[in-house]
């Protein structure tokens, strides 16, 4: 009997295990796994379907082992016996045939009497019916093995192995169930599983199942143009492009949906695309295989669409696009969208999710941004050293523009005017060179000297996910006259103004454009001496 026992027993788990993850897809682990250790659980699939994946566990019931440890029975977990039962009860569902069995253990006695056979659907709906046992308010409850939230989660190494241990503090019969919460991740939840440690000689089964929850892959997303190194300028046009591996045929559902951060506007005419880029004979045709729509508060709207980081644009495939769909293509959505006024020096960022066959992944989120540069205006007069309010500087492409019209220049970029203490700022740029030229200065301080530089910012970004860090590198240019006013000052660059000709500098540039003209007047005034001079001569002759 004992023999008969063990054997029946171990079908009826392993049934329980096999049918737990039924109508959940293909989820065979990318490599094949060391076999786990006596004692433990190990789960197995892709690196999609495990990784990040958390779950609760239930101790059901231990083992009965005879004095060779051959496994003869098992004994329902005390915490968690009126549950146990209660879902045993409600699985066998003959009549009478709970009756009479005493004290017996009734999970014990239902593998026994082979109402928990393999492939049977009895196996699948006691993992139910104990999963349903976990609600909150569910009476009576199962109890976890742990107080921590959740019991385990399986690290992505793990994953990336195909393959995920967990040990219990006891060999015996478990209820994992998923807990992982569906935003963000790229697998549905598993539908629970009951499985038992693994024992030696497998005599209650090998400890080891395939989860097959679905899968569904992530969708990468990158900026095409209109971004160097990460960064913009308000008013760029930037194209991002959006792929996505499918996972089967003609799937229930596809959804691209974008969320872009303040700062962009997807206008109303957008240029978007989307392609099979596997398949170039496939075509994609708005609003016969796609329809484009916005969601503003929680509603359907159009476009256009500014970004608060909540509001999102979605392409949601009709019936006729889902046939076209076939597993492993890659579907490509492509679309414009503008830098508006909005935007800071905080990055710009945007986040899609695709829904596939009902299963929402998300990818990472793509970030540019803006830079900007500052700068020190001063006054040589003692109230101002520390700081020059009310001079006005233009931000320039080129020193053609910026020494334009008599030095006033034209198509400024931008222009920004020195506040109270002397900081001159300009935002909204990219990475670039410029070239700043001051076109207005405060009263009581010498026009005729408005001194011009060149800057150039530069950008770097690790990778799309990351900030741009912005370095701005300031010098002087030979197109442009800066009198020797423009200069790094412990670290600062700074621009004077000064109040009479005699307080320019003595080096550079303009100190010698000063000597020049000094000496102008010298050989001029000594030209005049000699005259004088001569004539005296001629009169005393």
């Amino acid at each position: 009997m004992k023999g008969t026992f063990t054997k029946t027993i171990a079908a009826g788990v392993a049934a329980i295990a096999t049918l737990a993850g039924l109508a959940f897809g293909a989820g065979a682990a990318t490599a094949a796994p060391a076999e786990p250790a006596e004692g433990s659980i190990q789960l197995t699939g892709s690196e999609a379907q495990l990784n990040g994946r958390q779950f609760d566990v239930y101790k059901i019931a231990g083992y009965n082992t005879d004095a060779n440890k051959a496994i003869t029975g098992v004994t329902t977990d005390a915490t968690n016996k009126a549950a146990v039962d209660a879902a045993v009860k409600a699985t066998v569902t003959d009549k009478g045939f709970f009756d009479g069995i005493g004290d017996a253990d009734v999970l014990d006695y239902a593998i026994n009497q082979g109402k928990l056979e393999a492939n049977s659907a009895a196996a699948r709906t006691l993992a139910d019916k104990l999963e349903a046992a976990t609600a909150a308010d569910a009476k009576p409850a199962l109890t976890k093995v742990s107080k921590d939230e959740p019991t385990f989660t399986i690290d992505a190494e793990a994953a990336k192995a195909g393959a995920y241990t967990y040990t219990p503090a006891d060999p015996g019969l478990y209820l994992l169930k998923d807990v992982t919460a569906t935003a963000g991740v790229h697998a549905s939840t598993s539908l629970a599983i009951l499985i038992g440690t693994k024992t030696a000689n497998d005599q209650f089964g090998a400890g080891t199942i395939a989860i097959k929850n679905a899968a569904a892959n992530k969708p990468n997303k990158t900026i095409t143009n209109g971004a160097t190194n990460g960064s913009v300028a308000k008013g760029d046009t930037l194209t991002y492009q959006i792929t996505y591996t499918a996972t089967k045929d003609a799937p229930t559902s596809f959804v691209f949906a974008d969320t872009p951060s303040t700062g962009l506007t997807i206008p109303a005419d957008t240029t978007l695309t989307v392609t099979d880029q596997t398949d170039n004979k496939v075509v994609f045709t708005a609003g016969d295989d796609y329809t484009v729509k916005t969601v503003v508060n929680g509603k359907d709207a159009e476009l256009p669409l500014t970004g608060n980081g909540t509001d999102q644009l979605t392409v949601t495939f009709t019936e006729a696009g889902l046939k076209k769909i076939k597993a492993n293509d890659v579907i490509a959505l492509s679309y414009t969208a503008k830098v508006n006024d909005a935007a800071t020096t905080d990055p710009i960022t945007n986040t899609v999710t695709v829904t596939d066959n009902g299963v929402v992944s998300e990818g990472d989120t793509v970030r540019v941004q803006e830079g900007s540069f500052t700068f020190k205006k001063v006054g040589v007069a003692q109230a101002d050293v520390d700081g020059l309010a009310g001079a006005t500087f233009g931000l320039y492409a080129s020193a053609v523009d910026a020494n334009a019209n008599n030095g006033k220049g034209q198509n400024a970029i931008a222009t920004a005017t020195s506040g109270n203490d002397g900081t001159v700022k300009f935002d909204g740029l990219k990475a670039g060179t410029y070239y700043v030229k001051e076109t207005a200065t405060p009263n009581g301080y010498l026009a005729a000297y408005q001194p011009g530089f060149k800057v150039t910012l530069a950008a770097a970004q690790t990778d799309k996910n990351g900030n741009v860090t912005f370095t701005a590198t300031f010098a002087k240019d030979n197109a442009l006259a800066d009198y020797g006013l423009a200069k790094d000052v412990n670290g600062t660059w700074t621009v004077t103004n000064i109040q009479r000709k005699d307080q320019l500098p003595n080096t550079g540039a303009a100190g010698i454009a000063l000597l020049v003209v000094v000496g102008a007047l010298l050989i001029g005034g000594g030209s005049l001496i000699v005259l004088k001079s001569r004539k005296g001569l001629a009169r005393i002759a």
